[in-house]
């Protein structure tokens, strides 16, 4: 089927990447919100807001207010949105698998590092 002239194809891995980039800037904005107002009063529309999605997109994403949370504390202590546990993250999955105690103190070193530039760096 012939697209009409002037009609744009339908663009998914555009629509994916932006979904991934609203997605990640969500926990953000939570995170600032919480600083800020504190969990009580810190909303889901809130959070939503300044992200550009709405509070349905938020809810549908991660499940309200303590899914919030956890996302939030994946980009803090992992350095990114995925939602693997911390056990089964590559860099400490490194930590464990190691039988050497030297390799295994500077991998672990590591990866305290960025938590640590991650909480610097936040608001």
């Amino acid at each position: 089927m012939a697209i009409e002239a002037g009609r744009r194809s339908n663009d998914s891995a555009r629509r994916r990447q932006a979904a991934r980039r609203n997605r990640a800037a969500v926990p953000t904005a939570w995170r600032e919100l919480l600083f800020r107002d504190g969990y009580q009063a810190a909303t889901i529309r809130a959070a939503a807001e300044p992200a550009g999605v709405s509070p349905e997109t938020v809810h549908k994403a991660f499940g309200g207010k303590s899914g919030l949370v956890k996302a939030m504390w994946n980009v803090t202590l992992a350095g990114d949105e995925e939602p693997l546990a911390m056990a089964d993250r590559p860099q400490l999955r490194a930590v464990w698998e190691t039988r050497d105690a030297r390799a295994e103190l500077g991998l672990y070193a590591a990866f305290a590092r960025g938590v640590h530039e991650r909480l610097r760096d936040s608001p």
